[in-house]
């Protein structure tokens, strides 16, 4: 049977920004417990006090950011690359646009210094090209919906160790800090060990400043 206790820690270690508070000592029990309290019940299905989930929290206990291995992970981030003057472009999708993608993809690989990158959704895809891109880019989707055309955009691609796919609190930690120092993220694509990060150019130079402290 499922107990206070159990369901306390659930919720907590799935929170990242809990756990960080809890494990920094940042937490008023009491005022947690409130909190906390209408989630538990419903997962009970009975009433619990204020005291039990008070007493489950201070039993509790979170490894701090260091001693689960996320500091170190974050400091085998091999390299931070940044591009700048980049087009962001998003379509409503439609069988045409995927097979212009192959089209724009074909230009880009003869295309030097070139940058492209495809975020495909359910109903849009987003396209992050590089200026010199843009010409061709314009002749190949001319005739897709396009819903949003913004320039004078940057990117900052982080390259990860293997060790982050099995490391939970990575992005997080990275937006953390971002969205802590007043830097808004314009969009997002990531891969296996790669997560770039699109800003607006005025932000770059700041945002890189902070990331390059992670490392």
């Amino acid at each position: 049977m499922i107990t206070v206790p159990q369901v306390v820690s659930e919720i907590i270690n799935n929170s990242p920004i809990l756990s960080e508070n809890f494990s920094e000592g940042l937490v008023n029990y009491s005022s947690l417990a409130r909190k906390l309290q209408p989630q538990i019940e419903k997962k009970l299905f009975k009433k619990v006090t204020i005291g039990s989930i008070v007493m489950a929290l201070k039993r509790l206990k979170i490894p701090s950011l260091s001693s689960s291995g996320l500091t170190e992970v974050l400091r085998l981030i091999t390299d931070l690359s940044l591009r700048s003057s980049l087009i962001s472009l998003t379509f409503t999708n439609s069988p045409s646009l995927f097979e212009n993608q192959s089209k724009l993809l074909s230009v880009a690989s003869k295309t030097p210094n070139s940058f492209l990158t495809i975020s495909s959704g359910i109903y849009e895809t987003s396209i992050f090209i590089s200026r010199n891109l843009e010409e061709e880019a314009s002749k190949i989707f001319g005739n897709e919906t396009e819903k949003l055309r913004v320039e004078g955009l940057s990117s900052i691609t982080l390259i990860l160790p293997k060790e982050a796919t099995h490391t939970p609190g990575i992005h997080f930690t990275v937006f953390k800090q971002l969205f802590s120092n007043s830097i808004n993220v314009f969009d997002v694509a990531s891969s296996f060990t790669e997560l770039t990060i699109f800003l607006h150019s005025e932000d770059t130079e700041k945002a890189f400043g902070v990331l390059k402290k992670l490392t």
